[in-house]
């Protein structure tokens, strides 16, 4: 947490046991469990154990077809342990169920026209109001959905314009 320079990492998750590849963005959950995408072959969000090295498996993997995940790119998860993923091929927001595994159906979809959205890429989940904020890269701007939004829904509120200084966002975090 405080390190500087060039050091070492910790730990190192990597080889054909993984299941990783073209890994697209990455978070911790309240279990400091690894929540990674790959936007490879696998179109996968896949978690990963907090004392996870080397060639590991990940313990969930969220992929295949009735997920509608085709090219995975931010993770974040609420509290409760539900998962949302921003699709930029898709133009999606989409939420899983806290637990879920393998190829399993979103409970939730944030896509069409009333959503603003044109390339979303970062995500992050405002506790304890359960916000969705989503950064999308085209636009550019920072959209806010309120916890529970599915569909063709409209932001509640956004960032946007030349004011901001905003070009091509790609990651969102907050604190």
């Amino acid at each position: 947490a405080h390190s500087k320079g060039n050091v070492a990492p910790v730990a190192v998750i990597q080889g054909g046991g993984t299941g990783l590849g073209d890994l697209h963005g990455i978070t911790l959950d309240k279990n400091d469990d690894i929540w990674v995408t790959t936007g490879d072959s696998t179109q996968a969000i896949e978690e990963f154990a907090a004392s996870a090295e080397g060639d590991a498996a990940p313990i969930v993997t969220i992929s295949g077809p009735k997920t509608g995940l085709e090219r995975p790119v931010g993770v974040a998860l609420n509290s409760q342990g539900d998962v949302f993923v921003t699709d930029a091929f898709t133009v999606s927001v989409f939420e899983f169920a806290a637990g879920a595994n393998g190829n399993v159906a979103p409970i939730a979809q944030i896509a069409g026209a009333h959503t603003g959205l044109t390339s979303p890429l970062g995500i992050a989940i405002a506790e304890p109001s359960g916000d969705i904020f989503v950064a999308d890269r085209d636009t550019p701007a920072i959209y806010r959905y309120a916890k529970g939004s599915n569909g063709s829904v409209a932001p509640i509120a956004t960032i946007a314009g030349t004011n901001t200084g905003f070009a091509a966002l790609i990651g969102l975090a907050l604190h």
